[in-house]
This record gives C-alpha cells, sequence and structure tokens, in this order.
C-alpha cells in the first residue's frame, strides 16, 4: 500500500501538488486521469524520490520513503514513460536486463528473465537482439513494459507508456497489459489524459485538477457524478466507454430466455422470429453490443450463452451503467 499525506509541491511560484491526501491499495490499478500540467507527473516523481515533497509524508507499506537507500527504492519500483526512454545503443535483452544486471543478478538468470518477460509482452525470442531502432513504436513499447518488469517490482509508476501510439497499437498494448496484470497482481499507478483508456483500465479512477484531487473511486462509482464532475474532465461519451468495463455474461441473468431453435415450423411470435437473427456471444463486451445494435438497426440482440440463448434490450444495457454490483 502506498500514501500520500498532506503532499504539497512547487515549482517557484507554481504549485505543482496542493495538499494531496491519497492511498493506492495493493494489486490495483490506478488510473490518474486530469488534463496537461496538473500534477499528476510530479507525483509519480514524488512517489520515485525524483522529485523531494516540500511538505507532507509518502509511504510504502507504512514505512516512509525517505527511509529507503534510494537505489534500493528505484529499483524496486517499475518505471514506465511516454516514449519508451530505451537505450539506442543497447539490443532489447540488454535493455530488459539492465536493472537486473545493475543488481548483480547472476547471467543466466538474467537471460531466464529477458526469455520470460519478451513472451509474457507478447515478443518472440527473435527480437533479443535487436536495437531500438529496429523497432516499431507497439514494439518499442512492449520492450518498456518488460524493462520496467525486469526486477519483478511491486509497484509499477506509469506515465502516459503508451501515449504516442496510434489508436489501433494503443489498443493493442492496452489490452497486452491488463492480460499481465491478470497474472501479475501488481501495484499500478497509471497516469493518463485519455478518458477511453482511464475507463478501460482503471479499478481506481482519481481525477485531478490544478495539483488537488478532485474526486476518486471506482468508474462505476463515478456515473452519477456526471453533471457535476465527470463531464467536465471527460466530456459525454463517459458512459458509452463504461460498457466496455463489462461483459454480456456479466448480466446473463437479466436477459429473457428464449426457446431452443426450432425447425420447419412457421414463425408466429417475436420470440421464435428471433431464433433467425444473427446471434452474438456473451463475451462481447457492453460496449461492443451497443454498437452492433446501431449498426443492425434494432434495440435488442440474441445472445448464445453455455446457459443457452437470450434476448438482451437496449433497457438493460442503460440500466447496467447506472448500478455498481457489477464491480
Amino acid at each position: 500500500m502506498i500514501e500520500l499525506k498532506n503532499i504539497h509541491k512547487s515549482y517557484g511560484e507554481k504549485k505543482a501538488i496542493n495538499g494531496i491526501n491519497l492511498t493506492f491499495l495493493e494489486g490495483e490499478i490506478c488510473i490518474v486521469l486530469g488534463p496537461s500540467g496538473c500534477g499528476k507527473s510530479t507525483m509519480l516523481k514524488l512517489i520515485n524520490r525524483l522529485l523531494v515533497p516540500d511538505q507532507g509524508e509518502i509511504s510504502i507499506h507504512g514505512r516512509e520513503i525517505s527511509s529507503f537507500q534510494i537505489d534500493t527504492l528505484r529499483r524496486s519500483i517499475g518505471y514506465s514513460i511516454q516514449g519508451v526512454g530505451l537505450f539506442p545503443h543497447m539490443t532489447v535483452s540488454e535493455n530488459i536486463g539492465i536493472v537486473p544486471t545493475i543488481m548483480k543478478w547472476k547471467k543466466d538468470k538474467i537471460e531466464d528473465r529477458v526469455t520470460e518477460l519478451l513472451e509474457l509482452v507478447g515478443l518472440t525470442d527473435h527480437y533479443r537482439e535487436k536495437y531500438p531502432i529496429h523497432l516499431s513504436g507497439g514494439e518499442a513499447q512492449r520492450v518498456g513494459v518488460a524493462r520496467s518488469l525486469a526486477a519483478d517490482p511491486e509497484i509499477l509508476l506509469m506515465d502516459e507508456p503508451f501515449g504516442a501510439l496510434d489508436p489501433i497499437n494503443r489498443r493493442r498494448l492496452q489490452q497486452e497489459f491488463l492480460k499481465i496484470q491478470s497474472k501479475l497482481h501488481k501495484t499500478v499507478i497509471f497516469v493518463t489524459h485519455d478518458v477511453g483508456e482511464a475507463v478501460r483500465m482503471a479499478d481506481k479512477l482519481v481525477l485531478m485538477k490544478d495539483g488537488q484531487i478532485v474526486d476518486q473511486g471506482s468508474p462505476f462509482s463515478m456515473i452519477d457524478k456526471a453533471d457535476q464532475i465527470i463531464t467536465t474532465f471527460t466530456g459525454s461519451n463517459y458512459a458509452f466507454e463504461l460498457l466496455e468495463k463489462r461483459k454480456i455474461s456479466d448480466l446473463i441473468h437479466e436477459l429473457m430466455p428464449l426457446k431452443p431453435t426450432t425447425h420447419n415450423i412457421a414463425i408466429h411470435s417475436k420470440e421464435e422470429e428471433n431464433q433467425t437473427e444473427q446471434e452474438f456471444s456473451d463475451e462481447m463486451s457492453l460496449k461492443e453490443a451497443l454498437v452492433a445494435m446501431i449498426i443492425k438497426g434494432s434495440s435488442e440482440l440474441v445472445v448464445n450463452a453455455s446457459e443457452g440463448r437470450y434476448l438482451l434490450e437496449f433497457g438493460v444495457l442503460a440500466k447496467a451503467i447506472r448500478r455498481g454490483e457489477y464491480e
């Protein structure tokens, strides 16, 4: 657990951080969302002791970070930034293994760790001897994530790590990172100003403005505050992005069951008519389901689940956004 208590930090007359109190729980992805200059990146640098607060206390598992040897602290925290920051004169293997090398791991242990991490981020062993100049933007970002994980830190600080990517590769990297997190359960503090990224990835969402915390909570708990707070930060698409957090299977017991498919009979009812329509998997996100409805020009979809066949109606989607029981 990471705790920030009454943290202040100024650059001359400008207050970058102005009295923040914040707790990051072990194993969660906390997304810090806010406009440029709101203090997001400064907060990460304070946690990593790249900066020292003017006032206040930062602790990890109850121990004030100033009591750690600075090298020990930084080696226990993975740090990933926009633009990756790979060393151009080092191979992919050397970049990933830089922190374990500094920590004097044995060479065979480092090589095994590089192999493990390349596989984890979806890159083949073929990449080991490549240099950063030979990597695409998405490949470089994957190497950057692997490097931040190399010494198996319990904490990851991520400062807009996918910000330089095109939308397609950015989405792929987000999905890849969530898969990694499902296996490793790191404590992740992830800074972004991208609303879709924030909603898709967050266990907890923190909104910052002018060096202060405006609000915090789970993405679903924020929906009731849309008129006062969320819309100011995210615009009107917040609810739409929120639909991506859940799958149709999360609502399956609220859907109307359909009869098993019948053959060689006349269609006499709406329910039977639906049996002839295209069927959709219950593994679809609610956002994908809504898009499918729009494309079909319909307010309902036929869903095929392991328990049977169901009818998903638009009203169920609308209600799902408003409730927190799907978290």
